[in-house]
């Protein structure tokens, strides 16, 4: 039997899922969601009660699956933690997973996603994805252009070679309605208040990510990284600078 527990702490919600696959058997996908900025008093008891619902216990786990962000400072050092901590006293591997990577995932269509997330400071995070053959078993994403720091102006300026349909999935919309978004590059240049795909089920496509990249490296021979190797993609550090204060020569 094969258990990877995924966590997505990054966003305002946290997110367990947990996947358990077992001989003859389909493979089961439990997924629970917590309360905006309560990471640090839901996470525990949201891996409870998927491990009940899927009937399994901690002891079962194979794996870990982590959404590496870009996301909030305090939910990925909660969700970090709390997976570090499990990992080394079971003994078992942690596998970073792009949150947005995940995102783009979670959208069941094809064509072009773009996965687009507020840095804040009028910056955005955003990388882009293509999508096909959605209907037939295989079926893989391909990342067109990875994760990237831009300003408002930049990201209307970028998205303008994007098809003229395509998914937008901002992640400040997890869990809320789902809507078709057509390119308004005027809009995204105003700050993106558009409405958005929003993307479900981030954890479960975390675990199913970890299952793909597992099978990956144990045929390559590649192990896990170490667990004081682990190292989240954050919103914005602390003292972080924005694009065009980077740009100004120290004095």
């Amino acid at each position: 039997m094969g258990c990877i527990l995924a966590l997505e702490t990054g966003g305002a919600p946290p997110c367990v899922a947990v996947m358990v696959t077992r001989p003859g058997e389909a493979t089961r996908i439990v997924e629970k969601h917590g309360t905006p900025g309560r990471h640090d008093e839901e996470l525990v008891g949201l891996v409870s009660q998927v491990f009940s619902e899927a009937e399994i216990c901690a002891a079962d786990l194979t794996a870990i699956g982590l959404g590496q962000g870009p996301g909030s400072f305090t939910g990925l050092r909660i969700g970090y933690a709390f997976a570090q901590g499990l990992a080394f006293s079971l003994q078992i591997p942690v596998v970073e997973v792009c949150s947005y990577r995940a995102a783009a995932l979670s959208i069941a269509r094809n064509g072009e996603i773009v996965v687009i997330g507020d840095a804040r400071r009028d910056e955005y995070f955003y990388a882009r994805f293509m999508r096909s053959d959605l209907a037939q078993a295989g079926s893989k994403l391909l990342q067109l252009e990875g994760v990237r720091l831009c300003t408002a102006l930049d990201l209307e300026r970028n998205l303008a070679s994007c098809t003229t349909d395509f998914a937008l999935v901002d992640l400040s919309l997890v869990l809320q309605e789902v809507s078709q978004v057509q390119k308004q590059p005027s809009a995204l240049a105003q700050g993106l208040r558009l409405k958005a795909l929003s993307a479900k089920n981030v954890a479960s496509c975390v675990a199913q990510v970890v299952e793909e990249l597992s099978l990956s490296a144990v045929a390559q021979g590649i192990g896990p990284r170490a667990l004081s190797e682990l190292e989240p993609r954050y919103l914005r550090a602390v003292a972080a600078k924005t694009i065009s204060e980077r740009s100004i020569p120290a004095r």
